[in-house]
């Protein structure tokens, strides 16, 4: 284990993404690597202590994420997630390749666009968020390509105003008719 890479992990702050300098591959594209800290904080994980499976308490520390990506383009060829132990003489971590780490950002940016409508569970498949929810250029070309519809739509749509002068016009209708 690199002593030194263990006291840039204890040094960096949390309020920083560090982005190394780029480096080619052998294809000719050039990557970079990010590194983000956050201290967490304690929690609980499973034991096995004597064949039982019992809760622990867990301290909190410090995790890096790690991102390798290509530089142009941005996507991403892994990212790992890690933290040292035994003050630096070991590392727990995990990995994302790239598909894992698009499924992982597809997944929490449709966290945020799920309309709820009531309390009870949704579910939902991937390809119905794929029709429900639509980023900003899918939008404008959407707009772009269904002009002539969009006007139509916008002069015959009814407004609420529209409603509240027909149940006026009603009103007086029904007044005027002795009903």
């Amino acid at each position: 284990m690199d002593a030194d890479e263990y006291t840039v992990h204890l040094r960096s702050r949390t309020d920083k993404t560090y982005v190394g300098p780029s480096f080619p591959t052998l294809s000719g594209r050039r990557f970079r690597i990010a590194n983000k800290y956050i201290d967490g904080a304690g929690g609980y994980e499973f034991a096995t202590v004597k064949d039982e499976i019992v809760l622990r308490t867990t301290q909190g520390g410090r995790f890096q994420i790690k991102a390798t990506f290509v530089e142009d383009d941005r996507s991403f060829q892994g990212v790992t997630i890690q933290k040292f132990t035994g003050n630096g003489r070991g590392r727990e971590y995990f990995a994302l390749r790239p598909a894992e780490v698009a499924t992982l950002l597809k997944f929490l940016s449709n966290i945020k666009r799920i309309h709820f409508p009531k309390e009870g569970k949704i579910n939902v498949t991937d390809a119905d968020l794929e029709k429900l929810l639509l980023d900003p250029i899918q939008i404008k070309r959407l707009a772009t390509n269904n002009q002539e519809l969009l006007a139509a739509f916008a002069r015959t749509e009814i407004t609420s105003e529209d409603i509240v002068a027909l149940g006026y016009r009603r009103k007086q209708l029904l007044n005027s008719n002795g009903c």
